[in-house]
């Protein structure tokens, strides 16, 4: 009766042992992929383009706490996809140490003048004086003449009026977020280019014509384009939704809402970094500037909104 019953146990016990190294056996190279960039860069629509090519055995991270970060750096799934934006950067604090135990790295690069516009428009929905009727009008009632007359503000002086809108509601040690920071990311992900021979480079502009080639490659599977972030919802994720991102999904947006005053600010700042990933000394604006109500004023009524 001994015998028997120590030969079910051992019988148990050995089946818990398969079961847990099963891994161990399964001869599908380890995947473990990291996206990053700065914010509004496009990693969000390469994540999803990234996480519809992989199998159910994925165990996907989109811009994770802390814990689920030093989670997906532990895990032992075959599959495992993080993406990480640069303003977060500070929450992982061995970041570009930690960068190095994926298998496969991308950084998403974006013409840093269309990222301007962007986070122009959509880090409003993050300041307080969105919540104050008065002053988000202010600034509305802006891009709207920005809209009807695209001469009538430059983009600099639009992230002064939300900049000091902004201060007007903040406490005295606080500051406001502001193309200057914009800068600061950028430059950050250009040094980590220059520093990191392993991270694989994805221009937005390629993403968006759909040269993903040589990701695919890169990946080991096909990648395709023009992903729909408007229903992401993930488990491990410090945000709940992702369904107001996406904007315009287009480049070279700068073209039609840049004025002189900007090319002057700008262009001395921006230009060293962008000659270092491929961008040409070029900042001709169209000739007949034209912006849409939907990628301006109504896009952030849009995400200021209560639905949201």
């Amino acid at each position: 009766m001994i015998q028997k019953t120590l030969i079910i146990i051992c019988s148990i016990i050995v089946l818990i042992v398969i079961n847990l190294n099963l891994h161990h056996f399964d001869s599908t190279p380890k995947k473990h992929i990291l996206i990053i960039g700065t914010a509004k860069s496009g990693t969000t629509a390469v994540y999803k383009s990234i996480k519809d090519s992989m199998g159910e055995r994925l165990v996907s991270y989109f811009e994770p706490s802390a814990s689920d970060f030093k989670a997906a750096l532990r895990s032992r799934a075959k599959e495992v996809l993080v993406k990480v934006t640069l303003i977060d950067r500070t929450k992982y604090k061995s970041l570009y140490e930690d960068i190095h135990q994926f298998d496969k790295q991308i950084m998403v690069i974006r013409d840093p003048r269309d990222i301007l516009i962007s986070n122009l428009l959509y880090n409003v929905r993050w300041m307080r004086f969105s919540k104050d009727p008065v002053r988000l009008k202010i600034f509305l009632d802006a891009l709207r003449e920005k809209e009807s007359a695209p001469e009538s503000h430059s983009v600099i002086s639009l992230y002064r009026l939300r900049d000091t809108l902004e201060s007007q509601v903040m406490q005295s040690w606080e500051s406001p977020r502001s193309w200057h920071d914009e800068y600061n990311d950028y430059a950050i992900a250009i040094r980590m280019i220059e520093k990191n021979k392993d991270l694989h480079i994805l221009h937005y502009k390629d993403y968006i014509d759909g040269k993903l080639g040589a990701l695919s490659a890169y990946i080991g599977t096909d990648i395709k384009g023009n992903a729909d972030v408007s229903k992401l919802v993930e488990k491990h994720s410090v945000k709940k939704s992702t369904k107001n991102i996406a904007r315009s999904k287009r480049y070279d947006n700068w073209k039609n809402w840049f004025t002189a005053e900007d090319i002057a600010a700008f262009r001395p700042v921006f230009q060293p970094l962008m000659d270092k990933v491929g961008y040409d000394d070029e900042w001709a604006l169209n000739s007949a500037q034209a912006i849409e109500p939907q990628h301006a004023s109504v896009y952030v009524e849009a995400i200021t909104s209560h639905t949201y």
